[in-house]
């Protein structure tokens, strides 16, 4: 469901879907957790991000097509489409992992927030950092100037 379509109907929720709206709109990397992107990779349409189901609701362009997998603290693994700007339906290629359904929008963002503040940069690796906050590890690539995240994303276990 879109979100302006989302904040109509969500009653008792409104000032959830009103948070998100702003967040998405003022941060890449709150962008990619809730919403995702398709972008145009060498002429093919590729998908990227969404990791947060609110209430386990698909959006009307993306949908989970499978979960694969389940942890013990509510995260999971699934196949994932998203719908690109020609109206095509892409399949993510990996498994796509998910925070806990159950969890609003601003909870996630402060999982993140905190896993990042007690995060370090992942040996070996270009741009890409761990954490862990709230049972839940995670990890996330850095923005451009390396001094705060552009994309996170909860690590599956799957202990569930």
């Amino acid at each position: 469901m879109p979100l302006v379509a989302a904040q109509e109907e969500a009653g008792i929720f409104r000032p959830v879907f009103k948070w998100l709206a702003g967040a998405v709109t003022k941060s890449r990397g709150y962008h990619h957790v809730f919403q995702g992107e398709v972008r145009l990779k060498q002429g093919n349409w590729v998908a990227s991000g969404w990791h947060h189901r609110f209430m386990g609701q698909d959006a009307v362009d993306r949908r989970v097509s499978q979960v694969v997998r389940k942890d013990v603290n509510g995260c999971y693994a699934a196949r994932i489409e998203m719908k690109a700007p020609d109206g095509q339906w892409v399949s993510k290629p990996t498994e796509n992992s998910f925070f806990p359904d159950n969890w609003t929008p601003q909870y996630v963002a402060h999982t993140i927030h905190e896993a990042f503040a007690n995060g370090h940069p992942i040996p070996n690796t270009r741009n890409r950092w761990e954490g862990f906050a709230n049972g839940v590890s995670i990890q996330g690539s850095y923005n451009p100037t390396g001094k705060n995240w552009d994309s996170a994303w909860p690590i599956i276990l799957g202990r569930g």
